[in-house]
């Protein structure tokens, strides 16, 4: 016989109300229904290399709590030699460490073409900073400033066969060109020394097949022509892929025309992402005073990296509805007549606890395109049943 025949059916009574995530049922204050929301947002990071100062610290709190994000620190962990690397290489063994998120730690793209700080630069194949501003319109400028800027790491660059300046390899050149059509670019610049436009339109021609669908629009520009175009208009191109002795000069140019004083998110990646720092025209690494923009945009793309798509839109759209309210920081220009320049703890503050009223919608991130295999792009809440 059926062990169920014989067992009255639990129904679960009518829910009254949905509780917060943490409420105490037993206290009366939902005592009808099992049913609770758990948040599943938890971001795993290594905040060890350099650790957070105090003001930096302070505010990524607030952050996190207003947008209910679960930050799970992990120590950094030090390869074990060629073994352990091989480990990661083919899937056995360890995980690969978590990033290593530190956006007060700025990076100067000088450092690239310097072989003395090489040194001190991240372990990665290649690296792209987002250059984002959805502020009110500038003279002679489209409106909202989204452009990507990447380099391959110069370890990750080969001389060609003609000895011309070193290019990067296939499978890094592949990585940044997928990146931005992943992100839906459509202009895409490969700026490079002029002696090296048709060593580098062979490698392309030879390698890369997917160009040829048309779903983006590629230039192979020499660093002169590139220069004039740049001063010309920032919004040229949507996605800059840059050699990288020519990485500073196309920064200081984009800074300039921009208006965008401040310093800039910045990713290293290799297999996956590796590290988020930012970067400043400079001569070298510092650690950099507490910044609202980078902090704010470096958290989301650590977010969308670490499958929180939701999250990561949530973060960016906090900080675009104030800009474009006119709210903004010493590190990016004002240009409305009603703009108010605050510190950046106060538009922090500010950001977290905006409430989002309706009003005309703000630009999107292209940056925050969902990866594949992104389960968690739309909510980042789940119904689960506990026990009353």
């Amino acid at each position: 016989m059926d062990p169920r025949a014989t067992t009255p059916e639990r129904r679960l009574p009518a829910p009254r109300g949905l509780a917060p995530a943490g409420a105490d049922v037993a206290a009366g204050s939902w005592p009808q229904s099992p049913m609770r929301l758990v948040g599943q947002n938890r971001l795993t990071l290594d905040l060890s290399d350099p650790a957070a100062p105090a003001d930096w610290h302070a505010a990524l709190t607030t952050l996190l709590d207003a947008h209910r994000i679960a930050l799970e620190p992990a120590a950094a962990l030090r390869s074990g030699g060629l073994r352990q690397v091989a480990r990661w290489a083919t899937g056995a063994g360890q995980a690969p460490p978590p990033p290593v998120f530190a956006p007060w730690q700025a990076f100067s793209p000088a450092a690239l073409q310097n072989p003395l700080a090489r040194a001190a630069l991240p372990s990665a194949q290649w690296l792209v900073s987002y250059l984002f501003d959805p502020a009110p319109p500038r003279a002679g400028g489209a409106g909202c400033l989204d452009v990507m800027v990447a380099s391959p790491h110069p370890a990750a660059c080969l001389e060609d066969e003609a000895g011309h300046a070193p290019l990067p390899r296939k499978a890094v050149l592949d990585a940044m060109i997928a990146a931005a059509r992943d992100e839906g670019r459509e202009r895409l610049a490969l700026i490079v020394p002029a002696h090296a436009r048709s060593a580098m339109a062979q490698r392309l021609l030879a390698g890369y097949r997917a160009l040829t669908r048309g779903d983006m629009a590629l230039e192979i520009v020499a660093i002169e022509d590139a220069i004039s175009r740049l001063i010309r208009s920032a919004e040229t191109w949507d996605a800059l892929i840059v050699m990288p002795e020519c990485r500073s000069i196309i920064a200081a140019i984009l800074a300039e025309t921009s208006g965008v004083e401040g310093p800039w998110p910045l990713l290293w990646l290799d297999r996956g992402l590796v590290r988020v720092a930012c970067e400043r025209i400079g001569e070298s690494p510092a650690v950099r005073p507490l910044d609202a923009a980078v902090l704010v945009q470096a958290l989301a793309l650590a977010a969308r990296h670490g499958g929180m798509g939701f999250a990561a839109r949530r973060l960016a759209e906090s900080w675009a509805r104030l800009r474009d309210s006119g709210v903004t920081t010493p590190s990016r220009p004002v240009f409305a007549p009603y703009g108010k320049v605050v510190s950046d703890a106060a538009f922090i503050a500010l950001a977290a606890n905006h409430d989002y009223p309706a009003g005309r919608p703000v630009p999107g991130w292209k940056a925050l395109a969902p990866l594949e295999g992104n389960s968690r792009t739309r909510s980042p809440v789940a119904l689960t049943l506990v026990n009353p």
